[in-house]
């Protein structure tokens, strides 16, 4: 009987956590293999852009004439084939996972198969049946292969548990992704004199949504409060030769519903990283 998996939680004993995990899967689940079937289905989603990698590497256009022309001591054919194996084991650790949490009923891409044949053959009958089938009528292998996919990940990484204290210095080491989105800039673009003295002012209040419109109206002010913290100024000279100053006034980091938004990114992204390690462990043991 296999053993429960415990989903990692990013606490302050992850490290010891993520180790006895990835042992359960070890102890679990060695000895799977890679079949030919499902090698062959994965060569095949993955041809086209092996294609197109050697296109715009080498400007090789792989045909039924060149898959066995070397290139840097390997051919596309065997490329193809060492990039399809590996994105099998790592599929195949994926479906483990989910089958241990009880997401899938299958461990293995001939249970996948199965599944695929119930869900057409369910589809089919409440089409029969009159019924309200929502999505396709019938799935191809590789549409129920995304559809599955998609959905256990995305369970997956719901069931992380990710500590707030780890998201809060993920969004303070990284703000350059996010803090301008949600960052609220308020500045006073002045028309000076030679001599300094202010003859005219306006104040702007910009924002990440108002960019588009902002760049038309008042480019060069715009650009400058993008440089600028409060208190600050910046001088430049319109297209009528007028002087401006640009000052920062205050900015303003939005909170609620907007930062809510950027903690939850931040929150997947720290999941998935320790969904890929624990995928990526596991396929290691997968022949």
């Amino acid at each position: 009987m296999k053993k429960k998996i415990v989903i990692i939680s990013i606490l302050t004993f992850a490290c010891i956590a993520c180790f006895c995990v990835i042992a359960v899967y070890l102890s679990s689940n060695a000895g799977y293999r890679i079949t030919k079937k499902e090698l062959e289905f994965h060569k095949n989603i993955m041809r086209n852009e092996i294609r197109n990698y050697y296109y715009a590497n080498f400007g090789l256009e792989v045909d039924s004439e060149t898959w066995d022309k070397e290139v840097n001591g390997i051919t596309p054919e065997e490329y193809l084939t060492e990039c399809a194996l590996n994105q099998s084991r790592l599929d195949r650790a994926l479906f483990i996972i989910a089958h241990e949490e009880g997401l899938i009923e299958y461990d293995d891409y001939d249970g996948f198969l199965n599944a695929l044949k119930r869900e057409n053959e369910s589809r089919r009958k409440d089409i029969l049946a009159g019924k309200v089938v929502y999505g396709l009528t019938e799935f191809t292998p590789e549409e129920y292969y995304k559809h599955v996919m998609a959905d256990i990940e995305n369970e997956l990484l719901r069931r992380i548990n990710v500590d707030e204290t780890e998201v809060k210095k993920y969004l303070d080491e990284n703000k350059e992704e996010w803090v301008n989105n949600i960052t609220t800039l308020y500045i006073s673009d002045a028309i000076v004199d030679e001599n300094g003295a202010v003859k005219s002012t306006k104040d702007y209040v910009f924002s990440n949504d108002s960019y588009s419109e902002d760049i038309k109206k008042c480019p060069e002010a715009r650009i400058a409060a993008e440089k600028l913290e409060v208190g600050e100024s910046q001088s430049y000279t319109d297209e009528n030769g007028y002087l401006h100053t640009v000052t920062m006034l205050d900015k303003q980091i939005a909170s609620g519903d907007m930062y809510a938004e950027y903690e939850q990114r931040a929150r997947k992204k720290l999941a998935l990283k320790v969904l890929e390690s624990q995928v990526t462990d596991l396929a290691k043991t997968i022949g």
